[in-house]
């Protein structure tokens, strides 16, 4: 329903038990609204409040079930007695800075309400204004209030509250049945805290741990408790390593040298089986030459000759050396040097020789 800038006066119970109302829009030009005006209009969902209205009524939004968005006007100075009773599904209400007195029982069994953010200017809250609010787990209450009267009745989800050293008489039962209750956050100090008048059934509120003077009430901006020394005891901070350099993660190289095993394998292979077409039985040469240009590595190596000079000789002893590639006999008839020298070099090179030709006709009949 949109109400026309003209009227300026909705009466008693107007709208009252409409179930198919699903919202309403207060114009500016409204400045009252009678006692059960929305009174059970359970479809309703929000409600808009115009800035021409001073004050909620009395049991004006009594039972609208499926309320969940209200916005309440910067004119307004009073809500009124069970305004919003059992508005279950209400979960967020902001109270602006002009509204300065709560009547009783406002947002009373409201069991979905878990945020609620006050403005500066109030300064009373009504008895048993959240009674039965079991989702709110926190609160802040402004500077200005001084008593409270039941406020908290049954709100068995409160854990901390912050309470302003304006507070001086909290009544009986105000506490009563807020067993998770764990915070209190007083502004004043131990002394003041010890001055306020705490009537009887509030042991939740006195078994609780209460904080002296390390926070500041919220301003109308969070309803989050914040504490004061937090910008006067600011700890330095550890030094934070900067991750914004890149970092460079260099693979280990691979071994660049090829493998030319399998290519010096392949090359001999080949080249073998280019040059065993022209050996034949007997041809020692052409073995000999083949064996030099297959492994000329044997070209370095120690080589038994005859060409020993006599200064080389050692006749102290009956000993064999070979120095410098030479082999030197000593003790022994240099009439009989060469007989002596080559009988196991011709040996040697007939077993070598043998296996050479061997082996090249066994890889001929196998390749072949």
């Amino acid at each position: 329903v949109t109400i026309p800038e003209s009227v300026t006066h909705i009466d008693y119970s107007a709208f009252s038990s409409c179930y198919a109302l699903k919202s309403v829009d207060i114009p500016n030009s409204v400045k009252t609204i009678g006692e059960w005006v929305f009174n059970e209009c359970t479809a309703m969902t929000s409600v808009k409040i115009g800035n021409g209205l001073s004050e909620i009524s009395k049991f004006a939004f009594l039972g609208c079930s499926s309320l969940t968005s209200v916005k309440i006007g910067n004119n307004v100075k009073t809500i009124a007695d069970e305004a919003f009773y059992a508005c279950e599904r209400l979960t967020t209400i902001v109270i602006p800075d002009s509204v300065t007195s709560f009547g009783r029982s406002v947002f009373n069994s409201c069991t979905s309400l878990s945020s609620v953010r006050f403005g500066k200017g109030i300064t009373e809250i009504g008895e048993l204004t959240f009674f039965g609010c079991t989702a709110l787990k926190s609160i802040t209450i402004p500077n200005g209030v001084t008593e409270l009267f039941g406020v908290f009745y049954n709100c068995n989800a409160l854990e901390s509250i912050a309470l302003p050293k304006s507070v001086t008489y909290i009544a009986e039962c105000t506490f009563e049945g807020c067993e998770d209750l764990k915070d209190v956050y007083y502004e004043g100090t131990e002394a003041e805290w010890e001055d306020i008048k705490i009537d009887e059934y509030n042991s939740p509120l006195l078994e609780a741990t209460v904080h002296f003077e390390d926070f500041s009430l919220p301003n109308d901006e969070s309803d989050e408790t914040t504490t004061a020394k937090d910008n006067e005891d600011e700890k330095e901070t550890e030094p934070v390593e900067d991750t914004t350099k890149a970092t460079v993660t260099t693979a280990p190289k691979e071994d660049d040298t090829p493998d030319t095993t399998a290519k010096d394998t392949a090359l001999n292979e080949d080249t073998i089986a280019a040059n065993t077409d022209n050996v034949t039985d007997g041809d020692t040469e052409a073995i000999d030459s083949l064996i030099c240009e297959l492994f000329p590595e044997s070209k370095d190596t120690a080589v038994l000759t005859d060409s020993t000079s006599p200064d080389d000789t050692d006749t102290s002893s009956g000993d064999i050396t070979i120095n410098n590639g030479t082999e030197t006999n000593s003790g022994v008839n240099t009439d009989d040097k060469n007989t002596f020298t080559w009988l196991p070099i011709t040996a040697i090179v007939i077993v070598c020789i043998a296996v050479a030709v061997g082996g090249i006709f066994l890889f001929k009949k196998v390749r072949g």
